[in-house]
């Protein structure tokens, strides 16, 4: 048997030229940042279009509106997950994606209700739950009318869709939508907050005027120090 070839290692040089080296790395993704700090703000400065508030939702106490989704925030984040009706498949990319969600509190903390959705009735989603330890995340059954009209059913397929609403009253807007590889980059606490129109609400981010704000860095706290209630039959 061939021995393994030993992985090449970067050069090995002194303190000060490591230094000079990883401060320009450092700038270079700085700048990089400020540049992805445009993209997003195009995020919050998006126009939004009005929705049908008659979906229904099934959630894991029982029957759910569309307004009862949002949990009394105003804003919400729905992940399509793909779960095919009279299939026990598990897409794996949903999933790596679902295991990769942030503590929910963090995020409810911002005005936003995180869950997720599939075509399938609550007894399927409570044996993926089981299965995946995924207790804690909200999810709920859609309706195909509304799975359909979100673009997470196209010709009869289920695909997978991540979808942020606006909810004013009665009313309720879709803000944003993405599917593929962007929804790689609305993962992590600070991805989620950032897809949704009021993003932050830190004063250093570009927001259409009017929009809410405040000093960075004070908003956040240790999950168990926030008032995190459950409500509305698991919807948390």
């Amino acid at each position: 048997m061939t021995a393994p070839e030993t992985p090449a290692k970067p050069p090995v040089v002194s303190e000060a030229e490591w230094a000079a080296a990883n401060a320009a790395q450092v700038e270079r993704e700085k700048a990089q940042m400020k540049a992805n700090d445009a993209v997003l703000a195009g995020r919050r400065h998006l126009p939004m279009v009005k929705m049908d508030p008659t979906y229904a939702f099934e959630g894991p106490s029982g029957p759910l509106t569309f307004a009862e989704l949002f949990d009394g925030r105003p804003q919400l984040i729905l992940y399509h997950f793909m779960l095919r009706p009279g299939s026990d498949h598990i897409c794996p990319g949903c999933a790596m994606y679902t295991d990769n969600l942030p503590h929910l509190s963090h995020v409810r903390e911002r005005d936003i209700t995180f869950v997720l959705g599939s075509r399938v009735p609550q007894d399927h989603i409570r044996r993926v739950q089981e299965q995946m330890g995924w207790q804690h995340i909200p999810w709920v059954s859609t309706e195909d009318r509304f799975a359909e009209d979100i673009g997470a059913l196209v010709g009869g397929s289920t695909t997978f869709r991540y979808t942020v609403f606006l909810r004013d009253g009665d009313d309720i807007y879709k803000t944003y939508a993405t599917a593929g590889r962007g929804a790689e980059t609305v993962g992590g606490s600070a991805g989620l907050i950032d897809s949704t129109p009021y993003g932050r609400q830190e004063d250093w981010q570009d927001v259409p005027e009017g929009f809410p704000q405040g000093p960075p860095y004070t908003r956040g706290a240790l999950h168990t120090d926030y008032d995190d209630q459950i409500r509305l039959g698991g919807i948390r």
